[in-house]
């Protein structure tokens, strides 16, 4: 095929209009006719960058997961761009975002928010608060614990979660949708305020979600409001 010199220019003309030459013949022979593919040919050549090649894709174009890519072709009909590399998120210094690409299934499967400092190694499951040096075990009847900025261990992680969802295969005695507050000892998370007494802080720390699959997911979001009980 011919590859249409980059000066010439391009006439259309109504389809009914006859395009017998008439000219002279050295005005005729002046013309040059091209095809369709001298254009692609044209296009997909060289000239210094570019479309190398202009071909027509049919079929499915699958974009699957997230993180490296690879980019695979079938041969005929299907390009597959899959990620790898599990999940994603960005780490941080002193805080970093976590975001899952697996269903929950274990205890303490999370996602969200996560504080990195103040750690010497994992902690337990529960509510914890900063002392401006290390994690220690919060406590409605310790007003002194229940202030401040809170965090919940993750059992085996050493980090603690500072905002987002955690699960567990066994379900609290809450109901869905039930606001929940900082607990006593252990550390715990209760759903019912109503027998606290002098001296005791109330502390909204987040969402029970309920049962999803074969877990229970709760929305941890300390609040950075209490109240101690006169």
């Amino acid at each position: 095929m011919a590859t249409i010199p980059s000066d010439q220019k391009f006439h259309t003309l109504n389809a009914n209009t006859p395009t017998k030459d008439r000219g002279s013949s050295q005005t005729d022979g002046l013309r040059e006719i091209y095809t369709m593919q001298d254009i692609i040919d044209t296009a997909g050549g060289g000239g210094g960058g570019g479309v190398s090649s202009l071909e027509t894709l049919t079929g499915a174009l699958n974009l699957v997961g997230a993180g490296t890519v690879a980019v695979t072709d079938n041969g005929s009909d299907t390009i597959t761009i899959t990620g790898s590399g599990g999940g994603g998120g960005t780490a941080g210094i002193d805080l970093s975002l976590i975001v899952r690409d697996a269903p929950y299934t274990n205890d303490y499967d999370h996602e969200g928010t996560v504080f990195n400092f103040g750690l010497t190694g994992a902690l337990a499951i529960g509510v914890y608060q900063y002392d401006g040096t290390t994690w220690g075990a919060a406590s409605n009847a310790a007003p002194s614990s229940a202030k401040g900025l809170l965090g919940l261990g993750l059992g085996s992680d050493s980090f603690v979660l500072e905002k987002g969802i955690f699960s567990l295969t066994v379900g609290a005695p809450f109901t869905a949708g039930d606001v929940l507050y900082l607990g006593g000892a252990g550390s715990s998370i209760i759903n019912d305020i109503s027998g606290l007494t002098q001296g005791e802080v109330v502390r909204v720390i987040g969402v029970y979600l309920g049962q999803s699959g074969s877990v229970y997911k709760t929305y941890f979001n300390p609040s950075p409001d209490w109240i101690e009980i006169a």
